[in-house]
């Protein structure tokens, strides 16, 4: 593991806002979600996959009124079954392009994302 700066998250964030709006309004989903691209807390983490730098994003929406609790920002949060409120992405520091994005079961390689 590695620790991606603050610019570089920056710059995944720019690529990611984009993508994820886009598979919010044509995802593959019972119906929409009530919630945009911005509503998604973010973890990062830096990745080496197949000798790659690839910055790892897991987001999530909260669920309830209550929030989240401060220890999102220091512990993981996993989810199981979650849809739409769950998703993971990556970012090829090297391309500059997120190659995937995934709901918390439906996946989309880099080449669905353009769509």
């Amino acid at each position: 593991m590695w620790r991606p700066d603050s610019a570089l998250i920056a710059r995944f964030e720019r690529e990611l806002a984009p993508l994820l709006q886009g598979a919010l309004e044509r995802g593959p989903f019972s119906r929409p979600p009530a919630w945009s691209s911005g509503n998604y807390y973010r973890q990062h983490v830096g990745i080496v996959v197949e000798g790659r730098k690839i910055v790892y994003a897991n987001g999530f929406v909260p669920s309830g009124q209550g929030g989240v609790s401060g220890s999102w920002q220091t512990q993981l949060v996993d989810a199981c079954d979650g849809g739409a409120r769950y998703f993971g992405a990556e970012f090829d520091v090297e391309s500059g392009r997120v190659v995937s994005l995934a709901f918390n079961s439906e996946a989309m390689q880099s080449s669905d994302l353009s769509q």
